[in-house]
Parts: structure tokens; sequence; C-alpha cells
């Protein structure tokens, strides 16, 4: 299951990414792939064959990354996460390390023909563009905010999930507010296009808040269906993600698609270049810029401005956790693969297993049962981690209902326990003849113990 639902999240994030690099081939408000070019010359003979090779590249990664992929679906689950990880870093760094390249390249171009427009150290504002905008009141968030936190009254196993939701529609809303540069979109010295182009921004920058914030609900009823019926909440909660998804998407694009159209062949007896300013046209630097956030040149995002120090913090720790992601697919690698431990002593039933630990008094069990194989598509995870190798923590048994876990799912009999205070957990180490060897002493200590 868990190898179908990444391949599914890959296959929406291959088309994401590369048709936003595509995308970025485009002229919009005079910028190609991070650069700026003078509207007369983005048909130039080198900046067109610079451009075709780049979404070369592009096409050729595109189909690269989505044949290895599928590995996912022949690779032991053990190391699923592992390669879906290392899979993921790649495909996050291999396509912007050629969008880096190729910026230079396109850079090299425009400073070789003189198009660089020497304008840098000039401020530029439009207020009347920036004025003439009316913020969303921070009520429209309100029910997103307020209802998630009504399924806390009807389910108190999900409590975090419910209160995650609520508290994510609140960050939405100062996301909304506060991220966001109010700065005049220009391109020239044309005050209509300007006005145009803003306006058009900061309209879907609010659709974007508004449309994550509502999802919080859905998300919030998909996990109350989990306890109801796991399947129908599972399926409301991925659609709900991939709606997001698309809608986050179309909206993106829409925006670059009208200031593509709005830009193209305007007058170059003006134009704003901040190239400069971005690095490999991908991390803004301006020191002179007292902003931490930052509008990006295209689309409806906003980056960092590295030059600032809390700029240099945050940056540094995403790229820490970028770049850290292999090593939760070797934590779970280990995980998987851990030896299952299993020992009677003379008032003990001892459980270990890499990081979980569980201690039975012989005294506190009330009945032992030997079970020879588990129905996986019966068990569910409630809290703890499951793969093909072992399941361990909370689960729900639909014949035993919650159960404490540790075992290995391919190899039985198994060791049902129940303690005189009702509680339940299921056993078994990875060696089907030491599980029965377990049952057999605990079986006879615990006889042993009721017949004193």
């Amino acid at each position: 299951m868990g190898n179908f639902i990444m391949l599914i999240s890959a296959i929406i994030m291959i088309p994401m990414i590369f048709y936003f690099l595509f995308n970025e081939t485009k002229f919009k408000k005079n910028i190609a792939i991070g650069v700026t070019i003078p509207s007369s010359e983005h048909e130039n003979k080198e900046v067109v064959a610079l451009l075709n090779s780049f979404k070369s590249i592009i096409i050729f990664l595109a189909i690269f990354f989505t044949i290895t992929i599928f590995g996912i679906l022949v690779i032991d689950s053990a190391y699923l996460i592992l390669y879906f990880m290392i899979w993921i870093l790649l495909l996050i760094i291999i396509p912007y390390i050629f969008y880096y390249k190729y910026n230079i390249k396109l850079k090299s171009i425009k400073i070789k023909n003189g198009w660089k427009f020497n304008k840098k150290d000039i401020i530029i504002r439009d207020i009347k563009s920036i004025q003439d905008y009316n913020y969303l009141s921070m009520y429209v968030f309100l029910p997103a905010i307020i209802l998630p936190f009504i399924f806390l009254f009807l389910d108190k196993d999900f409590m975090i999930g419910y209160l995650t939701f609520g508290v994510l529609s609140f960050i939405y809303a100062l996301s909304y507010k506060y991220l966001y540069r109010n700065k005049a979109e220009m391109v020239n010295d044309n005050t209509k296009l300007t006005f145009v182009l803003t306006q058009i921004r900061k309209y879907n920058w609010a659709k974007i808040w508004v449309i994550n914030a509502y999802a919080n609900i859905l998300l919030a009823f998909s996990t109350y269906l989990f306890t109801k019926n796991i399947n129908v909440g599972i399926l409301i909660f991925i659609l709900t993600i991939i709606v997001i998804l698309i809608s986050c998407v179309i909206i993106e694009f829409k925006v670059r698609q009208m200031q593509e159209i709005l830009t193209r062949g305007i007058a170059d007896n003006f134009y704003i270049d901040e190239d400069d300013y971005w690095i490999g046209g991908l991390f803004y630097y301006n020191k002179n810029d007292s902003k931490l956030i930052v509008n990006n040149r295209v689309g409806i995002n906003s980056s960092i401005n590295m030059a600032k120090p809390a700029g240099k913090i945050i940056s540094f720790i995403t790229l820490i956790i970028i770049l850290s992601m292999p090593i939760i697919g070797i934590e779970t690698a280990i995980d998987s693969k851990s030896p299952i431990e299993i020992n009677v002593t003379k008032n003990e039933l001892t459980v270990n297993r890499y990081h979980d630990s569980y201690n039975l008094k012989l005294k506190d069990i009330e009945k032992i049962k030997l079970i020879k194989d588990i129905d996986n598509e019966k068990m569910s995870k409630i809290v703890g981690y499951g793969d093909d190798n072992v399941y361990s923590g909370t689960f729900r048994d639909s014949k035993e209902g919650e159960v404490e876990v540790c075992l290995d799912p391919n190899v039985g009999p198994h060791i049902l326990v129940q303690t005189k205070d009702k509680k339940k957990y299921i056993f078994a180490s990875r060696d089907k003849n030491k599980n029965k060897e377990i049952f057999t002493r605990l079986n006879f200590k615990i006889n042993r113990a009721s017949c004193k």
C-alpha cells in the first residue's frame, strides 16, 4: 500500500516540477530562466537556441525520473523509504543544477550583447498600484480555524490531528497577511500595466491561502472517518490533498500565463532589471533591501532575502532538512530489519526491538493464545510503524480490537497476551521455532503459577 501511495505522490510531483521548469523558458515580465532580456531580443538566435537546449534537458530528466520511480514497486519494503527519499533529493537537486547552469549561460549572452540595464541602485515604487487593493478580512479564515476543533468533541483518539488542522488554518491566515511583500509588480514605466499585474498577483495570493485553509475542514473530516471507515477516510484525505495541489498549481500557472500575455512585446526604453540580486535566478540576496520576505519576480510565490541574518539561518536549516532526508530512510531500514528478541525470565515476559521494549510481569498475565497467522488486511495502524517486515506500536485488529504489537507479519505463529487489566499484546520473533518455544515456556509458567 505504501509503495503505491509513494508512486501516486511521485506521479503528481514529476509533471508539477518539470512543467514549472519548462514554463521558465517562456518570457514573463521579460524574464526567462531567471534572466531579464529586453523584449526586442526574445527571438534572438542565441537566446532561442539556449532555451530550446534547456527544454531538451528538462524533457530528458522528466523521462528519467518517471522511469526510476517505478523501482519502488519491486524494492524490499524495508528500503522503500530510503529509495524514495534519495529519489526526491535527486529530483530537487539535479534539475535545479541545470537551471542554475543555464541561468549563468543566459546571463553571459545578455552581458556579451550589452543588454544589461544599469539601473540597479534605483528604487522604484508605484504607490497607486499598492494602495488600490483591499486585503481580505481575517474573519474570512475564521470558519476554517474553528470547524476542525468541533471534531475534538466527537473523537478523542485523533485529538492532535484536529488541533493541527485548526492551527494550520490560523497559520495560513497569518501567512496570507504577512508573507506577502506589498510591492508593485513593475516591469517598465507603464503605470496601467503595473496596476493590473499587481492586482492579479494579490487576488490570486488570497485565493491560495483561502483554499488551503478551508481544505483543513475536509482533512479533519477525513481523519474523523478513519475510526468509522478507514478506506473512505483515506480516500477523502488523499483526494483533498490532490485537490489542494492541483488548485495551487492551476492558480500559479494561470498567473504566469497572464504575466506572459500582458508583458509580451513591451517597450524597451525602460525596464526593470533585478538579475544582480537573484543568484542563479533562484536565491534572492540584496543587502540594501530591509525586507526578509520578497515576492518572486514571476508567479505568486515568495522568497527569503538571504542577505539578512534570519534569511541565512532559514536557508541553512532548509538545506540541512533537505540533505538529511535519506537519513530518515536509513532509520526506517534499520527499524524494519532489526531483530525482535523475546524472552521469558522467572518473573517477566520481555520483548525488545530497536527502540521498542515491553516488560510484562507474569503475575499480571491473565491468558495467552497462539495465533497461527496474522490477517494483514484486518490489521490497521493507529500509532507506530508498519511495513512488510514489521508491525510495531498500537494497531487495531478486527477480532481482538486495539492491541500493542511487536512482530514480523511474515513469521508465525504469533503470541497473543492479555493482561488482567484487559490490555492485549501480540508478540513474535523472526524465528517461528522460537515463537513456539516461548509460548510453551510462557504457558507452563502461567499454568504453574495459577495452580499455586
